[in-house]
């Protein structure tokens, strides 16, 4: 089996920094300054990616011997870093993977020129492990579901686990398998309207069935609540987690839709949970693209997993009547 090695670092969105991305968990040094090594973890700097995990011990060295290095050698090559983090609604789940990754001893001083200013002492982030930046798979957050063994024979106090006992020998095959098939969704094109109620209808009954289809496949179960007028149309659980998901459906690729009052008042209360689904070309079965919108507390601001900000243009009604 191939030599694979897990790493747990706070729980962040992209990992490219802390501009609208604040970190959550990590230990004792990100309460205290806000902020971690692994931040950058994810951002790309000449082709390559440069990753962070807190090492064990008084000399936080990583056992390279035990994910396959010869005796006395400083790295090992060819690794597969599987990340986790903390979900902020519960449990250690994995949260990216290096492929073909080099993982070294000892802590790495940055890459000359590559810009990983974390503090205001402008402390630089350096590294324990580098991988080509296509071998690099961050999850988007709602895709963040499989769950990482802890206590006995998994995961302990240490942040960096070798899964080598029974228990790790049977789930990093599973890991293993899960990332390899994993596919990050495509990226989105942009939005068009259609004002006829049976094509509307249409629409949004097929961004219904892609928004679900979309969220069973990652595991989570689904239950529709469109005729219950409670501010959104799907409610996906998986363990601990709770999503509320409003479902827009357009025909073409202008994204552009609307909010009623009820479901507006809903996204603003219940932030954490709700999610804006945008399908568009909602008809088109080889075109159909859709936009998970989240809200970032940091940035006060919607956001996709690709980075999109949501505009938001209040309005106000009135009823005249004589």
């Amino acid at each position: 089996m191939e030599p694979i090695v897990f790493f747990r670092t706070g729980w962040m969105k992209h990992y490219e920094g802390l501009d609208g991305d604040p970190i959550k968990g990590g230990g004792a040094y990100v309460d205290k300054h806000g902020t971690g090594f692994e931040v950058f973890n994810f951002r790309p700097y000449r082709g390559k990616n440069y990753g962070f995990v807190k090492a064990s011990g008084k000399n936080e060295l990583i056992d390279v011997s035990r994910i396959g290095a010869v005796a006395g050698a400083d790295f090992v090559e060819g690794v597969t870093v599987v990340w986790t983090a903390r979900h902020p609604q519960g449990g250690v789940r994995i949260v990216g993977t290096y492929r073909d990754a080099t993982v070294y001893r000892n802590y790495q001083e940055p890459p000359e020129g590559a810009r990983r200013t974390i503090t205001q002492e402008k402390w630089q982030t350096g590294y324990y492990v580098t991988a080509p930046s296509e071998a690099c798979v961050l999850l988007p957050e709602d895709d963040r579901l499989f769950a990482v063994p802890t206590g006995k024979g998994g995961f302990g106090q240490s942040n960096v686990w070798y899964a080598d006992s029974d228990r790790g020998q049977a789930f990093r095959a599973k890991a293993l398998e899960y990332m390899k098939t994993y596919r990050v969704p495509r990226k989105p094109g942009s939005p068009k309207r259609r004002t006829d109620p049976e094509m509307r209808s249409k629409v949004e009954n097929a961004a219904i069935a892609l928004i679900w289809e979309r969220y069973e496949r990652k595991g989570y179960s689904l239950e529709s609540v469109e005729k219950d007028n409670v501010g959104w149309d799907l409610e996906a659980e998986f363990e601990s987690i709770k999503l509320l998901c409003e479902v827009k459906g357009l025909s073409g690729n202008q994204l552009r839709v609307e909010l009623t009052p009820n479901e507006y008042a809903n996204m603003l209360a219940r932030k954490d949970q709700y999610r804006l689904c945008v399908v568009i070309n909602a008809l088109d079965a080889k075109r159909q693209e859709f936009f998970i919108f989240s809200f970032s507390r940091a940035t006060g601001q919607w956001e996709s997993e690709d980075g999109r900000v949501l505009k938001l243009q209040e309005r106000t009604s009135a009823v005249a009547f004589t």
